[in-house]
């Protein structure tokens, strides 16, 4: 702990920034003052590794749900892409829907997101919800 605080101001030099990282995937309780540092640096949390974005999701639920509400986005997007280039022998939603759900990217992503946390995987549901029914 004492090394991530001497080292924490230092997460915005790149160098150190994946030794700090590192730092932060290995404690189990991520202080309140360095997650709130890591969602008002952008280039910061876009380097965070999933591991410190679980952290930042359970303190800051409205920006896991930005998340999820994005990859559902592209999602559609392909989906409709699909549909207005239909053609029958090409088209990967006709396949069993097993198999579409373990190559799709944008949901393997989610899962991803929300592993071994029910927390953040009954946000992820209710951001399905919102946006299908």
């Amino acid at each position: 702990m004492k090394i991530l605080e001497k080292a924490f101001p230092l997460a915005s030099a790149p160098l150190l920034r994946p030794l700090i990282m590192r730092v932060l995937t290995k404690i189990d309780n991520i202080p309140e003052e360095h997650l709130h540092a890591l969602v008002q640096d952008p280039a910061l949390y876009k380097s965070a590794p999933l591991e410190v974005r679980r952290h930042i999701w359970l303190s800051n639920p409205a920006l896991f749900c930005q998340e999820v509400r994005e990859e559902i986005t592209n999602f559609t997007v392909r989906i409709n892409e699909q549909i207005t280039k239909f053609k029958y022998n090409q088209i990967e939603y006709l396949t069993d829907p097993r198999q579409r759900r373990k190559k799709c990217p944008f949901l393997n992503k989610i899962v991803e997101m929300t592993r071994a946390n029910s927390t953040l995987y009954k946000k992820a549901i209710e951001r399905f919800f919102l946006l299908f029914y």
